[in-house]
């Protein structure tokens, strides 16, 4: 057993050294069958759209005051609206949002986010969880 995992190991060092056909560190060239395939290419679509807020808003846990003279609100929930001129992505959004102020008023804000599509063409749900 241990002769075999020594021959594995050499065969593997002399692939990795012997292997190559050719050391050439320059860019390769390209052709017409390195391009992104036309399904690939329609997969994307720019739309544009407004939220419009739908549902009281969950302030979420009391603000906590940090040492720094920071504040942290974790957990406020809000529920939009999303219209978009593409219909996969119109529907109810719901937002779960952490915001951290800083003295200045300024704040960082970030949080997860959820649509649900229902209408008549497409059904679904959109996070990034």
């Amino acid at each position: 057993m241990k002769h075999l995992i020594i021959m594995s190991l050499v065969i593997g060092a002399m692939l990795m050294l012997f292997g190559c056909s050719q050391d050439n560190p320059a860019e390769p060239v390209l052709n017409k069958n390195d391009q992104t395939p036309a399904f690939l290419a329609k997969a994307k679509k720019e739309f544009s759209g407004t939220s419009k807020p739908v549902g009281p808003v969950d302030p979420g846990k009391t603000p906590k005051l940090l040492p720094n003279g920071r504040t942290l609100v974790k957990g406020e929930v809000a529920e939009w609206y999303d219209e978009a001129t593409d219909l996969r992505v119109t529907g109810q959004s719901f937002w779960l949002v952490n915001r951290h102020f800083y003295a200045d008023g300024t704040a960082k804000v970030g949080g997860k986010a959820e649509i649900i599509v229902d209408n008549e063409q497409y059904k679904g749900k959109w996070d990034n969880k």
